[in-house]
Formats: structure tokens, sequence, C-alpha cells
């Protein structure tokens, strides 16, 4: 009898009682959640490229408080991200999160899982420097010892752990947390040990110092990596990089050791991985060659979905694709077009008199345009001011006399261009053609010369 009960147990969940494999989260409201929408994701190895599942409020409350109800995949529960916090749900449970945004370790857990969501969100899980606070004058101590300080506290955090009268699979994957913070910990001896005594051993200049630090590195590096190494391989890789704390532990043994993540033999998450660290913070690789190429290259499917969606988005500004022309307005109020000067290379400035940044490269790209004087070039500044007397103003004390000065206040021109900023420097070739919509700024000299003297050849 009590075996047929136990399979009709299962076959309940297996057949899916909806309620209880639902979860519901409310996350109190927040000034900031007005402009930018709390963004809940699914805990994967997916956060380090910023494409992992996300769940959408179901339902703002009267108060202003957001609501979710969540699909939990099984009986042990989920874990999820939002904000800098790590949240782990039950099916069937309630969890109302109150994020205290000025110090963020004394954030509200209350409902059924708020005892595990509060050891989980603690100090010394949630910020990876395990040992003191980072001080000036503090006295530099060896790794050995430093690793024995950390040793220490996290073994008290073990022992805390193991008298929870909690699911023991829960226990468990808390305890590969505990590790993986103690390994990213081991790699923060540099930042916190030798980084720290940049001021107060008094080096005499940037060069004496890194010369030192050069020096301590290779003193610890050895012992540094294998400390952390014999932890992590502890693990397989999709238990490391599908946690949060593991990604951590990672990106932090990099600086440490190159290819650190290579010689773990973690293939799979190498790739996401180097399109983190070399792209995905490049504006330029949005709307260059390279992200063809890269589509086509990489094997993880969902980052080649990714890919191939940005490819379909940004494929008309990619180098090579026509220029799409809009009108433009000159100070005596005349009507132009790029279209103009087909047949020579157009270098864009697209800025506004309230643009400060825009203002302190205005001399550089000046200085540019009467280098290349009768270079078959354009200098062309697009000016996006509402405000036509205040661009009139500024014309007037300002010397640009080989600079071709446009007004233009089109959305569509900023939404073609994608121009969420400025200052913003386009490139066109000669052809009529893109060269980059995201060109180098004429302060970068020597690189802007590259690359104008290569379009003027």
């Amino acid at each position: 009898m009590k075996f047929v009960v136990f399979i009709l147990c299962l076959g309940a969940w297996a057949c899916g009682n909806p309620k209880e494999q639902k979860a519901e989260l409310v996350l109190k409201n927040n000034p900031i959640f007005e402009r930018y929408a709390p963004k809940l994701e699914v805990e994967s190895k997916y956060l380090l490229i910023d494409l992992a599942d996300e769940i959408k409020s179901d339902v703002r409350l009267e108060n202003g408080d957001w609501h979710y109800t969540i699909d939990i995949p099984n009986r042990e529960g989920a874990y999820f991200h939002v904000l800098d916090m790590v949240i782990y749900l039950r099916p069937g449970s309630k969890l109302y999160v109150e994020h205290n945004e000025r110090n963020r370790f004394l954030s509200v857990f209350q409902g059924d899982t708020e005892e595990e969501n509060r050891w989980l969100n603690q100090r010394l899980l949630r910020e990876p420097n395990l040992l003191r606070k980072y001080d000036f004058k503090q006295k530099q101590i060896s790794f050995l010892d430093y690793k024995d300080e950390i040793d220490g506290l996290a073994d008290s955090l073990l022992a805390d752990l193991k008298s929870k009268k909690w699911n023991k699979i829960i226990v468990d994957d808390l305890i590969m947390r505990l590790d993986f913070v103690k390994a990213h910990a081991y790699c923060l001896y540099v930042r916190n040990e030798i980084d720290g005594m940049r001021y107060a051993l008094n080096f005499q200049d940037e060069a004496s110092f890194e010369d030192w630090k050069a020096e301590q590195l290779a003193i610890v590096k050895e012992d540094i990596w294998k400390n952390a190494f014999d932890i992590l391989r502890k693990y397989s890789e999709d238990e490391i990089v599908n946690r949060k704390q593991g990604i951590d532990a990672l990106l932090c043994l990099e600086t440490i050791e190159d290819d650190g993540i290579k010689l773990l033999g973690f293939t799979r998450f190498q790739e996401l991985y180097d399109y983190y660290a070399t792209k995905l913070y490049d504006p330029t690789f949005a709307y260059s060659l390279e992200l063809k190429d890269c589509m086509n290259q990489v094997r993880d499917q969902r980052l080649r979905s990714a890919l191939q969606e940005l490819y379909d988005k940004n494929s008309y500004l990619l180098e090579g694709a026509e220029v799409r022309d809009f009108e433009f307005e000159d100070v005596d109020g005349e009507i132009h077009r790029l279209s103009e000067f087909e047949g020579m290379p157009i270098y864009i400035d697209v800025w506004a008199t309230w643009c400060n940044p825009c203002i302190a490269l205005s001399p550089y790209f000046e200085k540019l345009s009467q280098e290349y004087e009768g270079k078959n070039i354009k200098f062309v500044a697009i000016s996006i001011d509402k405000n036509e007397a205040a661009w009139r103003k500024y014309l007037e004390k300002s010397d640009h006399e080989n600079v071709v000065e446009w007004r233009c206040t089109s959305q569509a021109f900023l939404e073609t261009y994608q121009i969420a900023g400025i200052p913003r420097f386009i490139l066109i070739d000669k052809d009529f053609r893109i060269k980059t919509v995201f060109a180098p700024r004429p302060n970068l000299q020597e690189e802007v010369q590259v690359m104008l003297d290569g379009l003027i050849r």
C-alpha cells in the first residue's frame, strides 16, 4: 500500500498540479523601477552575456509592487537573479523581497523560503571579499596567511549551513556556492593585498609600483592558481557556470591566469567568455563585418541566434552597406544631403551645443580637417540641436573654416543610425558606403589618420 501511495504521489507531480509547480515572488517597488523595470532572470551561464531567460512581471499591485508567477521546473526548487541578488524559490512557495539600495546586505526576505534566501544573500556570499574591508593602511600579509583567514571564515559558514534543517539538496547546493566564493576570494588576493599596497608603500611613480607588483605576482601566482583550481576541479563545468558565484570565480581566475577557463577544460563556457571579454561591450562590434564572421563560427545555439538577430537588425549599418541619406540644413537655411559629396570619403561628427564632450572634441575635429585640406575628403559636423539660435550663436564665435556645418532635428536620422548618445562619429567611403558608424574620435589622432588615409588612397 505504501508503495502504491508513493507511485501515486510521483504521478501527481509528473502530471503536474499547476499551482504546485509555480511560485510567487513580490518585489517591493523602488523609485528606480519606474524608469528601469526590474529584470528577473533564470540563473544560468547566460547571465554572463546578458542572454539568460527573463521572466516578466505579470501584474503591478495596487501599491506599485511587482508580482511574478514563476514556473518551477522541479520539486527541489530553482534559482533566479534580480538586481544583485540570487533568489531561491520552491514549487508553491511565496516570497516577498525588499531590496535595500543603500545597504544591499540589509535587504528583506519574507515568506516560505526566507531563511534560505537570507543565508544565500548574506554579505559574505554576495561580497566576494571574505576578508577584511579594503584599508590603505593595512600591512600586506602572505597568501598563506590570507588563505587561512578565508578558510577559517568559510569553515564557520559551512558549519552553520550544515546545522540547518533544510533539504539536503538545498544544503549541498549552498555548500557548492560557498566553495565558489572561497575560490573567488583566493583570486582576490592580488587586488586586496598587492594592489592595496600602491599607496601604503609610497611608490615614487606608477612604473615602480607595476615593477614591484610583477615581482609579487610571480611569487604568489602559482599558489593562488593551485588553491583555486583544487576547489573548482571538484565540480563539473555545468555545476560551476550555471551558478552566479561560479561565474564570478571564473572571471576572477582569468585575472590571475590567462586562459584559466581553457586550462580547466571548460570548452563550452570558453566560447561565451571570449564573447564577453572581447565583443559584448565593444560598441563597434555590432556594426562591423566581424559580427557576421562571429555568428558563423560560434557553436552555442543561443549565442548564435542572438548574433543572427543582431545581424538582421544592423545589417544596413555594417561596413559596405549603402548610406541612408537625409536632409540637413545649413546656416543659410539651404537644404543639403550627404550624397552631394559622393566620390570622396566623409568623416561625420554628430554633436550638439549642450554636449560638453562634443565641444571638447570640436578643436580636434577642426585640426584634422585642416591637416586633410585638399586631400579629397569632407569633414561634416551635424548638430542635433533643437534650439536653432543656440546652434547659430555657437557657430558665430567658432572658427570651423574647413568643416561643413549642418543641422538636423529629424528623429528618423537618429533612429536610423541608432544614435542614443553623442558625440558620435561616422565614416563613409568614396563609394558612398558605410565604413563604420562608430568611427574613432578625432582626439585619437593616430588611429583616425590610419583609417582616413586608407580611404583616401
